[in-house]
């Protein structure tokens, strides 16, 4: 024989229900800050996100007029590019981005030939493929975060 209960604040769950597409869109904001924040991080510490050391630069060739940034007084490998990290989210997700011209080649590595040649590892400052442990444990914390205050609210 079927049993029947009635529980207490069903009605009060299902009315915080139709907040949660504003609770998604707030989540993904909130990752989409924290991912912004460790790309930033990425160059500080002049590490691929999954926290493995960028190979070092080579000393500059002669042709190049310009100093590469000082590294004994703190100048920072590809320092440029933190400037040009963005975010933005939306209720499907979101997306982190480094807006500078040569970030491309740099995320992936590159090389040519002519007059200049030049051969650039791949120093990535954004995953690709699967989420490191630091930036998924990162999320995570977040997100329950987020949840329990939606759902005690």
């Amino acid at each position: 024989m079927p049993i029947t209960t009635k529980l207490t604040g069903v009605k009060e769950l299902i009315k915080k229900l139709k907040d949660f597409p504003d609770v998604i869109e707030e989540g993904a904001q909130l990752l989409a800050d924290e991912a912004e924040r460790l790309t930033k991080r990425t160059f500080d510490q002049e590490q691929t996100p999954d926290g493995k050391s960028w190979r070092p630069r080579k000393p500059a060739p002669t042709w190049v007029k310009e100093a590469w940034p000082d590294r004994s007084k703190g100048g920072k490998l590809l320092a440029p590019m933190k400037s040009t990290v963005t975010s933005k989210a939306s209720s499907s997700g979101f997306e982190v981005s480094v807006g500078h011209g040569w970030a491309e080649g740099h995320q992936k590595g590159f090389s040519r030939g002519g007059k200049h040649p030049a051969k650039i590892p791949s120093r990535k400052m954004i995953p690709t493929g699967k989420i490191p442990a630091e930036w998924d444990e990162s999320f995570e914390e977040i997100l329950d975060d987020l949840i329990q205050d939606f759902l005690t609210s």
